[in-house]
């Protein structure tokens, strides 16, 4: 039997300002690029994505520098606010910016999770994102 082949990963929909990111989401982002380098040559058939949730402050720059650091073939995507909120609909992402502190700086309350697509762009798997990395190998492992 054929597996469907997976090129796409959607990592952590949820993302918010990378400058004031909470330890949490950085976990999610540190256990999916592991998974990644645990599936070895399958790995590299996979393609992380981060997409945030706060385009006003995640800028084309911010992502380009952030996204890489937790391994050098994750790409962050990010649209207008408009586009964002229609993608988090879509998928059903819940996601709330915070009231801004006395300085302006805000956090975004959102779902983590992770949503995995085949080649035709099917979503295949969603796992939460509390997953450890033996768990996000072992599903990635059975669609590869």
């Amino acid at each position: 039997m054929q597996k469907p082949g997976i090129t796409r990963i959607l990592f952590g929909i949820a993302a918010f300002a990378f400058a004031v990111s909470a330890p949490a989401e950085d976990t999610l982002q540190v256990r999916d690029a592991r998974a990644l380098d645990r599936l070895g040559e399958d790995g590299k058939r996979a393609q992380g994505l981060f997409v945030t949730l706060d385009p006003k402050r995640d800028t084309q720059d911010v992502l380009a520098r952030y996204v890489p650091a937790f391994h050098p073939g994750f790409i962050g995507l990010r649209g207008s606010e408009a586009e964002v909120a229609r993608t988090a609909q879509d998928f059903k992402v819940f996601f709330a910016p915070q009231r801004p502190d006395a300085s302006g700086s805000y956090t975004v309350d959102h779902l983590t999770a992770i949503f995995v697509f085949d080649l035709q762009g099917r979503l295949r798997l969603y796992m939460k994102g509390d997953s450890d990395v033996d768990a996000i190998v072992h599903d990635l492992e059975i669609l590869l």
